[in-house]
């Protein structure tokens, strides 16, 4: 039958999940109290009446310019989707068709369909083309080509607040992070600025711990259950954070996949064998003592990491300092001595001192 058309779900024995079955069927009709199904091979079958659901005239939704999201995650190859009510039936370029409950599915309009964040986007775009990365593993038209494939931009997404003139919303405080790597007091405001707001920088120069504040973050980010895409123009980015995931038992949760022999390699090494996590699943009672455990060490970490700041901003003004000391003194013993011991006034008498003070006011006067 028409899949734009009718959804034929069908359950059968000792099975929990309905099934499509709409491109199998080539009729389907309600007998008293039950469905008699004909497939394709010829032969009909009857079912009861809650084991089928037959539904027709759906909705098509125009997708052409709507990012679908199933369970949170955007859907790509999407060539056309259908609403029949608690189900929408999915299709796409690559792969079979598939239904999904209402509830799992939310569609988000494309800001480009507004006509100033559209013609700021095609802005950029040209932009891009200008653009060249002296990069040995990356090509010169790098951003562009990504342009090429951007034509939707969610409305809820940074780049769509940002072509559409508007302000994100701040998301809801009280989340208390974690640091399993390690911080001093800079690293602590970037990890927790990065985890609160919906865009951050973080720059410094080498060896001032931003890979380490990257994995503060995604230790957060996992231990709140979302996923984390750490990409970068080159591999080698990359690959340092897994290495140091690694050298935690770590590893696990990663995969490299920036270009199709990475992908290849990931897949062709796994072994379908995994960590056992067991123990890492805690009662609610022990989850919540723990958190009660961090948000009363936070206040203490934070005034001890103040504490620890100034004290190397002192270690620095006394090594200035000391430095300083130690050229006065190089310059004292050499040119000094001598002058002072010729100019002192120490061993002249009293009468003599006056003389030379009544002499000093006269000449300046």
């Amino acid at each position: 039958m028409d899949n734009t058309k009718y959804l034929i779900l069908v359950k059968n024995k000792n099975e929990e999940d309905y099934q499509d079955k709409t491109a199998q069927v080539t009729n389907c009709k309600y007998i008293n109290g039950q469905y008699n199904v004909t497939f394709d091979n010829g032969k009909t079958y009857p079912y009861n009446y809650a084991n089928v659901k037959y539904l027709s005239n759906p909705n098509e939704i125009d997708v052409s310019n709507i990012t679908i999201y199933i369970n949170g995650m955007p859907e790509n190859d999407i060539i056309s989707a259908y609403d029949f009510g608690n189900y929408i039936k999915i299709t796409y370029e690559y792969k079979p068709p598939k239904v999904y409950s209402s509830e799992s599915v939310r569609f988000e309009s494309s800001c480009l369909n507004n006509s100033n964040a559209k013609n700021c986007f095609e802005y950029f775009k040209k932009l891009s083309k200008l653009h060249h990365i002296n990069d040995s593993e990356v090509s010169g038209t790098f951003l562009a080509d990504q342009y090429k494939k951007i034509n939707k931009v969610n409305e809820q997404s940074i780049l769509g607040h940002y072509l559409l003139q508007k302000l994100p919303p701040k998301d809801a405080q009280g989340v208390i992070p974690i640091f399993p790597f390690g911080i001093n007091l800079s690293q602590k405001s970037a990890t927790e600025k990065a985890l609160n707001e919906h865009i951050s920088i973080i720059e410094g120069p080498p060896g001032t711990g931003k890979t380490q504040t990257i994995l503060n973050i995604i230790a957060n980010a996992v231990v709140a259950g979302k996923s984390v895409a750490v990409v970068s123009n080159n591999n080698s980015a990359t690959s340092n954070v897994q290495e140091k995931l690694k050298k935690s038992s770590l590893d696990f949760f990663t995969a490299l996949l920036g270009n199709r022999c990475n992908k290849d390699k990931f897949f062709s090494e796994q072994s379908a064998t995994y960590p056992d996590l067991s123990e890492w699943k805690l009662e609610y009672d022990a989850i919540h003592m723990l958190k009660s455990n961090i948000a009363e060490l936070q206040s203490k970490l934070t005034s001890l990491l103040d504490m620890q700041n100034k004290s190397a901003n002192f270690k620095q003004e006394l090594s200035n300092l000391l430095i300083e000391k130690q050229y006065f003194d190089d310059y004292f013993n050499e040119n000094c001595e001598v002058i002072i011991s010729r100019l002192s006034i120490y061993k002249l008498s009293p009468s003599k001192i006056l003389s030379l003070l009544i002499a000093y006011q006269e000449n300046v006067h």
